[in-house]
């Protein structure tokens, strides 16, 4: 069946090989080596692989900067509201 696949599943951040995978690459993630533009936006990506149900399958981290800025402001935001 793996071979058939030729799709990405996005893992969500609850899933616990999203959360290893993150904490794993943290620190190379925004690192410019990593780094490439689509459009006008900077994203960053990481290759690695996961083991899921037995099978190894390829892992793609991405970070797009634009929104973890503005999660911070939005966060931000409502901390101010909050005081």
């Amino acid at each position: 069946m793996k071979e058939n696949m030729k799709f990405l599943i996005p893992l969500p951040y609850s899933n616990k090989n999203a959360t290893a995978l993150i904490k794993k690459h943290n620190a190379q993630l925004g690192s410019h080596s990593n780094s490439f533009q689509l459009n006008d936006n900077i994203l960053h990506c990481l290759k690695d692989k996961v083991e899921i149900g037995g099978e190894n399958y390829n892992a793609y981290i991405y970070l797009d900067e634009n929104r973890r800025v503005d999660l911070g402001i939005f966060f931000l935001k409502k901390r101010l509201i909050v005081l």
